[in-house]
């Protein structure tokens, strides 16, 4: 299980199709995932998203959500989802996960799994992006 901490990070959006790097990790068996924070209607499918500071780009390959929160997560229509598949020791635990997701979405900030396109890197810590519409 991954132990995140959850921050209150301020929309920073002020262009529309913006989108912040919260985070970001590479998993053995995922790949690419990242937390970005927008404000779009979702990050369809097969999007392109560029760094506004490197250019580099990165394919949206799926919405990222959580097996134990997959009835109350907010998953917009474009977009295609993969669940993972977390355990808990305990019930307290599995509900303070809930808890922190719901607050992420709240603030805007939903994870994404994504592919490099070219150079294989991450998206950079505080980053911008941009959708290639």
């Amino acid at each position: 299980m991954i132990n995140k901490t959850i921050i209150r990070v301020p929309i920073q959006m002020s262009i529309h199709n913006t989108i912040h790097v919260i985070n970001s990790f590479n998993l053995s068996s995922a790949g690419i995932i990242a937390d970005l924070q927008h404000t779009m209607n979702g990050l369809g499918e097969g999007s392109i998203i560029k760094s506004l500071t490197s250019g580099k780009e990165w394919k949206v390959i799926k919405r990222v959500i959580f097996n134990h929160t997959t009835d109350i997560q907010k998953v917009f229509a474009s977009e295609s989802t993969i669940v993972f598949y977390l355990s808990f020791g305990n019930m307290e635990s599995k509900q303070k996960s809930r808890e922190e997701i719901l607050e992420r979405e709240l603030q805007n900030i939903f994870q994404y799994q994504l592919h490099a396109i070219g150079e294989y890197s991450k998206p950079e810590l505080n980053d911008l992006l941009t959708i290639n519409t």
